[in-house]
């Protein structure tokens, strides 16, 4: 069973990349991540036997998701990996805040599972997957200017669908916005 741990943005901001998508795939055909939903990837990993060690993982999420800080996180442009995938990237601020929030999940999930993926290594938002120079160059031309946020209030644990060919969520771990006693410190 393969799973993930992203961070969706609002149903306004899945809508808006969605008709991204859909004007990109006028212009150039099918590609591939056309019809998956809008997301940040923080990790993938996989089990297999799913019931234990899933639970054991959707318990550690909850307990890391009531200290986590919800806040905007900012999309300030276009820009593409060599690999040939064109996507929204945050704000420089943004990214180091979600950078933070990958770090935290992923050294929390990192002793309860053998192989874990991390892909926090640069926050993105994926349009596109896979293409080649020419629709790389037209989904440059087509997408130069974003001034769009989120708000940034959770994390969700997603379960690899084989049939469909796409990951499901599986729960939404909403943030809690608490601090972490850290002891007093005394004057006298």
């Amino acid at each position: 069973m393969k799973y993930s741990v992203v961070i969706h943005p609002g149903i306004d901001f899945i809508d808006y990349v969605k008709d991204l998508k859909k004007k990109l795939e006028q212009k150039i055909g099918w590609y591939a991540s056309v019809n998956s939903l809008a997301h940040i990837s923080i990790c993938e990993f996989e089990f297999e036997s799913d019931e234990v060690d899933i639970e054991k993982i959707k318990t550690k999420l909850i307990h890391l998701a009531e200290f986590e800080k919800a806040q905007y996180v900012y999309l300030s442009g276009f820009n593409y990996y060599k690999q040939h995938t064109f996507f929204i990237e945050p704000s420089l601020y943004s990214k180091a805040y979600l950078k933070d929030i990958f770090r935290r999940v992923i050294n929390h999930l990192r002793p309860y599972i053998v192989g874990l993926s991390d892909k926090g290594n640069d926050p993105h938002i994926t349009i596109a997957r896979k293409l080649d120079e020419d629709k790389m160059i037209v989904s440059k031309k087509l997408f130069t200017h974003i001034d769009k946020s989120f708000f940034c209030d959770s994390f969700s644990l997603r379960k690899f669908n084989p049939d469909k060919g796409q990951y499901e969520i599986m729960q939404r771990f909403s943030f809690g916005n608490k601090n972490r006693k850290e002891g007093q410190l005394s004057l006298f």
